[in-house]
């Protein structure tokens, strides 16, 4: 299953072409990437079910199905189709059993860690679904960069994730 984006490539670009400070407004010219593409990427999708003060709530954690980095709060509301017009995308690298595995260990700490009175009761099946991202390639120099951005929510990705990008583009070519 494919998770449909958000975020087209022309508001990718804007997003990517965007500058925060001033000072770096008025310097330099912005630096617009060289090109764009739309990459899925393999993530597992679990449906915690908590408990605690008296009621139930569902929570939804997806785990990338590469290294294992995982990611609270998925909104419940993702659009799915299930196939797609290729797009560049690689093979689930960690089992199935490890990525629940993980992603239970990685919520109870995240329970103890918050205090929280909720105690985990039951763990949805999970599925392998493949998650959008856009990736910008910018000149740097001689060399080139990339940058990423959620496909869904149009968030620039981290540090955290770019280990996780450098992994697929190893797998993809």
């Amino acid at each position: 299953m494919y998770v449909i984006p958000e975020i087209s490539q022309k508001k990718a670009l804007e997003i990517f072409s965007y500058r925060k400070s001033f000072l770096s407004k008025i310097i330099r010219k912005k630096n617009l990437p060289k090109r764009i593409e739309l990459l899925y990427l393999p993530y597992y999708l679990f449906h915690f079910i908590l408990s605690g003060d008296g009621r139930e709530r569902k929570v939804s954690i997806a785990m990338d199905g590469l290294l294992g980095n995982v990611v609270f709060f998925v909104g419940e509301n993702l659009k799915f189709e299930k196939d797609t017009d290729f797009h560049p995308c690689c093979d689930f690298l960690l089992s199935f059993e490890n990525a629940m595995e993980k992603a239970v260990k990685e919520y109870k700490w995240l329970l103890v860690e918050s205090r929280a009175a909720s105690t985990l009761k039951e763990i949805s099946e999970g599925s392998q679904i493949f998650y959008p991202f856009w990736v910008g390639y910018f000149k740097k120099g001689r060399a080139y960069d990339f940058k990423a951005l959620d496909g869904v929510s149009g968030e620039i990705q981290g540090v955290k994730m770019r280990k996780v990008f450098l992994k697929a583009f190893r797998e993809i070519t």
